[in-house]
């Protein structure tokens, strides 16, 4: 046979397909006058080309990303919903055109919820609500603003993904059984490898995401007593190990190159204002972030000595006071916040506003777009003190891994021995609530004193005598 006579009898086979379907439909609906096949969800059937199988034809609303608010049809295609594969010998013993239908019903409405944001049926409205500044519970506290941006990062960049590879799973129900357990394992497996960083996720991050997971999941179990608790919980989602946790602090050698750096590039107009910041994290052990954000009205001025008070707000709205009684620290403070008379400065609410000297772009024409650039009403930024820092690393040849977080780490450290091991008084001086971390560097901190004052070699000699030539 020819091919354009096989296309004429495709085309044949298919109208009395359609002819048949069509029949069956008026009969299902004078059967189920309630219940029958309305006219408000579109399909049809076609022919396998080479195989004559019958497919399922279908359309879906899917949201349109070249619109902010829109959205577009989507043609899918099935072997239809029965048991068995049909094609033209036995469509019309095989063929469920109700179950069809309703598949087809499902799949819209599904698509239908993925689409409204606020139909308690979709993921993104749980999620919305899970990421929202009010509290969980009505007697909670409002969640800081930080904490609530990195749910949304693991919340709505997995709600991205599900929408781009399987969007059957953008509806809450879809995550109410362990099919939706194993997307989401799926997930974390994809994230391995697949992330703006070249090798995927780190096992710190994965394990991050998951623990937001498990607590969004429980607090829909909390929230709508239709979904299962604890189904999140206790997965096989490995933690981070000590060799892929950076704690990473100065050795020796280190310190002493960064000192000496502080000294000699105190001047320079592109280190000077990252040095003052950089000896606050090393003396007062500090975080990055309080750092960034201290204020001159947080500050209190001794008169009787060259002391600073700083009380301020840390990590969980936690009240700290820390006393900044180094002479280098003192001076390079109150520099900043004092004018040519003496007197606090009342133009700026920063301590370090943002300062520096910005090199001129090599693809314009000479000294032009560089120079002094100030900032009274900005603070440096955390991404900002970071990256100086490890050009910092990079310019001094020291360990890559340090961080600006390895100044609090250096100092719990030196704090210990200087205290001989005063856990607590450590405790107070971090502004942590319980001696969980700091137990960690006591721990590692006496192994290192217990190597001290004891010959840390063999001595060959020695165990040639003892063992008196027994091996």
């Amino acid at each position: 046979m020819d091919k354009n006579s096989q296309t004429k009898l495709r085309k044949k086979n298919l109208t009395s397909l359609r002819k048949w379907v069509d029949r069956e439909i008026s009969k299902i609906n004078r059967r189920k006058r309630f219940s029958g096949i309305g006219s408000s969800v579109k399909f049809s059937y076609k022919l396998d080309s080479k195989s004559n199988k019958v497919i399922l034809c279908y359309t879906i609303p899917v949201r349109d990303k070249s619109k902010n608010k829109g959205y577009k049809k989507v043609h899918k295609e099935k072997y239809g919903t029965s048991n068995r594969i049909v094609n033209l010998k036995n469509y019309k013993d095989e063929m469920d055109i109700i179950k069809d239908y309703e598949f087809v019903m499902d799949e819209n409405e599904e698509a239908e919820i993925v689409l409204e944001s606020n139909s308690k049926r979709s993921l993104v409205f749980w999620m919305n609500e899970f990421c929202s500044p009010r509290g969980r519970r009505p007697l909670e506290d409002p969640i800081e603003e930080k904490t609530l941006t990195n749910y949304r990062y693991f919340l709505l960049g997995y709600h991205d993904y599900l929408e781009e590879f399987s969007p059957k799973y953008l509806t809450l129900n879809s995550h109410n059984s362990q099919n939706g357990v194993n997307k989401f394992l799926q997930y974390l497996d994809w994230k391995k490898t697949n992330s703006l960083k070249k090798d995927g996720w780190s096992q710190t991050t994965i394990h991050n995401c998951y623990r937001t997971h498990r607590s969004f999941f429980n607090w829909v179990a909390d929230m709508n007593e239709d979904f299962r608790r604890n189904l999140y919980s206790n997965l096989n989602v490995e933690l981070p190990t000590p060799e892929q946790t950076n704690k990473s602090s100065f050795t020796t050698n280190e310190f002493r190159k960064v000192v000496e750096f502080m000294d000699d590039y105190k001047e320079d107009k592109k280190w000077f204002w990252f040095i003052p910041m950089l000896r606050i994290l090393l003396v007062c052990g500090c975080r990055i972030s309080e750092l960034v954000n201290m204020r001159i009205n947080d500050l209190r001025l001794s008169e009787t000595q060259e002391k600073i008070k700083w009380e301020f707000y840390g990590k969980g709205k936690k009240r700290r006071t820390i006393y900044i009684d180094g002479e280098h620290a003192y001076k390079d403070i109150l520099g900043l916040i004092t004018n040519e008379k003496g007197k606090l400065r009342t133009d700026k609410e920063f301590v370090f506003h943002r300062r520096f000297y910005k090199s001129p772009n090599p693809n314009q024409q000479t000294n032009m777009g560089g120079g002094w650039v100030e900032r009274l009403d900005l603070p440096y930024s955390v991404s900002g003190i970071q990256h100086k820092f490890k050009k910092m690393t990079k310019l001094l040849k020291i360990n890559e891994r340090l961080t600006p977080h390895s100044c609090r780490r250096f100092f719990t450290i030196m704090k210990l021995r200087e205290t001989n091991g005063d856990m607590n008084l450590t405790r107070i001086l971090l502004g942590h609530s319980s001696l969980k971390m700091v137990m960690y560097y006591h721990r590692t901190d006496t192994e290192h004193q217990a190597l001290l004052n004891q010959r840390n070699t063999l001595d060959l000699g020695k165990v040639l005598e003892n063992t008196q030539g027994e091996f």
